[in-house]
């Protein structure tokens, strides 16, 4: 997209997907197939905020699947229920961290 007439771009973020101008602030995304641009004029701009979101949930159930395996393995001395436990502890805190996402949120006046 071209500037308009007197536009400077002040700051580029996130790859350039994020650009911040003299006179409005413009989003891009891409994903597979599909490409957005998202743009606002400072003028009508209240707020802008990079939120963050995880599903943290999965990141407790993998501290109860290590100390579950921990603890029925001390219990029975075998190797096995540790090693469920932690590969489930693996599996999910992967899964966590494939959760997380950025998004722009902005708020016109």
């Amino acid at each position: 997209m071209s500037p308009m007439q007197g536009e400077t771009v002040l700051l580029k973020v996130a790859g350039n997907k994020l650009i911040l101008s003299t006179h409005s602030v413009r989003y891009e995304t891409e994903d597979i197939g599909n490409a957005e641009l998202k743009s606002i004029m400072l003028e009508e701009l209240a707020s802008i905020a990079m939120v963050r979101s995880s599903n943290i949930v999965l990141l407790i159930l993998a501290a109860i699947s290590l100390i579950l395996g921990v603890s029925i393995s001390l219990d029975n001395r075998a190797q096995e229920p540790f090693i469920t436990g932690a590969l489930g502890a693996v599996i999910l805190a992967v899964l966590f961290f494939a959760s997380l996402n950025q998004v722009l949120s902005r708020e016109s006046a």
